[in-house]
């Protein structure tokens, strides 16, 4: 049957927006304001590359007295921001995330 629909082009692809990583803040705005089909991506080539590509200045200082909470639905992005927040200076965290979806990754992170 699916493969019918598509035979016929009565199902057809998602479509789909690609933002290259130094227009975060653009597709963010485009997902949030929720008038798009389909899918929103960044596209991530090579992320080795967009360390020189990209010069971006933290704006923010972390004190390592203050308490930091990050609250996120996907684990690998969570752990990731919890991470840089700690190279930043942060050093205490609370990080609220669905246990159930905790992977051998997170537990790498915290070990």
């Amino acid at each position: 049957m699916l493969s019918e629909g598509i035979a016929k082009g009565i199902v057809r692809p998602l479509s789909r927006v690609v933002y290259s990583p130094v227009h975060v803040s653009q597709a963010f705005r485009l997902q949030a304001s929720s008038k798009h089909r389909g899918k929103v991506l960044i596209g991530m080539k090579n992320p080795d590359s967009l360390i020189h590509e990209t010069k971006f200045g933290s704006s923010i200082i972390y004190s390592s007295n203050g308490t930091y909470i990050v609250v996120c639905d996907d684990i690998v992005l969570g752990m990731e921001l919890a991470d840089q927040l700690v190279k930043q200076g942060a050093r205490k965290l609370v990080i609220c995330m669905k246990p159930n979806r905790f992977t051998g990754y997170c537990y790498t992170k915290f070990m």
